[in-house]
C-alpha cells in the first residue's frame, strides 16, 4: 500500500490538478468531511463540486505540495495554489488575473484514503487578489 505523502501527492495531481472528479472514489472515504472556515463540507460529493468550482471560475487550476509532515495516520501540508481567474467564482465575475493563494490542512487517512481534512485556505487573500472590495 502506498504510504499517505503519497496517496495526497496523487489525489493532489490527478483530482484537484487534472480535474479528474471520476478518481475520487480511489482517493477519498464515502463519508469524508471537510472543515472548512464556511462549515463542515460532508461527503464525496463535496468534493467533486468543490473541484469543479475551482476549476470553472480558474481553468488552470494547480495546486503544489510545499510542506508535508506525517503523524501516523495524519498528515500536515502547506499547499501553493495558483490560477487564472477565468469565470465567475464566489460572485466575482471574470478578471483575468492570476492568483497565488497558501492552503494549510491536517489530513486524517483511513483505509489508504482521504477521510477528514481540516483546512485553511487563504480566501482573504484570494479575494484581495481578485479586486473584491473589503473592509476589516
Amino acid at each position: 500500500m502506498a504510504n499517505i505523502v503519497e496517496i495526497l501527492k496523487e489525489a493532489q495531481q490527478e483530482v484537484w490538478n487534472n480535474g479528474r472528479v471520476d478518481l475520487i472514489v480511489k482517493y477519498y472515504t464515502e463519508d469524508y468531511v471537510a472543515h472548512t472556515p464556511e462549515g463542515d463540507l460532508m461527503g464525496i460529493n463535496n468534493v467533486r463540486d468543490r473541484v469543479l468550482l475551482f476549476h470553472k471560475g480558474f481553468s488552470d487550476w494547480h495546486e503544489k505540495l510545499l510542506d508535508c509532515f506525517t503523524s501516523g495516520n495524519k498528515l500536515v501540508f502547506r499547499h501553493l495554489n495558483t490560477g487564472t481567474h477565468l469565470d465567475t467564482i464566489f460572485g466575482i465575475p471574470a478578471t483575468g488575473k492570476k492568483v497565488s493563494v497558501t492552503e494549510i490542512g491536517i489530513v486524517y487517512f483511513k483505509n489508504g484514503k482521504i477521510a477528514e481534512h481540516w483546512a485553511m485556505f487563504d480566501y482573504y487573500g484570494m479575494l484581495v487578489q481578485l479586486g473584491a472590495k473589503i473592509s476589516l
